[in-house]
């Protein structure tokens, strides 16, 4: 058997573009710390650190034909990691204004929001995307927008993984934009050029 530690990662990328899972293990465990170190400095949150750098290595697998092209490996990871970073940061941003959206639909006077657009009907589209939701994911979506809830804390009261209501809400967050959008109502809060 090869020793792997003193393969150069170009040599190992060749390898993974091959199909070597040992050469993909050493890459793994070469490179985790370093990138859940350079996520979490743009994320600035553990498990999803975490979750975004298991991606970047399930994308290096799924993407290995590719690999054998690939002429500084190191930068590669990065540049994958900041952009999985980076999608997380635009959902997350897209997720809390929707949430502030929804906040100031339930503490703005009706006087303050009616001057640019007709409250009622704007409260009543909102209630009615997030009443077409499927039930686990209404319930999800209403923990986190009323409830105020973490991630971590829904899946231990939904008893699922954090992934699950994670990728749960993202579903929601989408139908209730498009729903929205549809009505001309998230271009008015949001900006059309907002959306994720």
């Amino acid at each position: 058997m090869r020793d792997y530690e003193t393969y150069g990662d170009s040599v190992l990328f060749d390898h993974i573009a091959a199909g070597d899972k040992t050469a993909f293990t050493t890459i793994f465990y070469r490179y985790s710390d370093q990138l859940y170190a350079y996520v979490l400095k743009i994320v600035n949150a553990d498990f999803w650190a975490e979750e975004i750098v298991q991606t970047v290595f399930v994308q290096l697998w799924e993407r290995r034909s590719e690999l054998g092209s690939v002429e500084n490996p190191p930068s590669y990871l990065f540049r994958i990691a900041a952009n999985r970073a980076i999608d997380w940061m635009r959902r997350n941003e897209s997720e809390a204004r929707l949430q502030y959206y929804l906040v100031s639909l339930d503490t703005a006077s009706e006087n303050e929001v009616e001057a640019s657009f007709d409250y009622r009907n704007a409260e009543r589209l909102v209630r009615e995307a997030i009443r077409q939701l499927p039930e686990q994911r209404r319930r999800i979506f209403l923990l986190k927008t009323e409830g105020h809830k973490t991630y971590e804390e829904i899946a231990e009261e939904l008893q699922i993984s954090p992934h699950t209501v994670r990728n749960q809400l993202a579903a929601a967050m989408q139908t209730v934009r498009k729903y929205l959008l549809d009505r001309g109502i998230l271009i008015v809060f949001l900006g059309a050029s907002q959306i994720s």
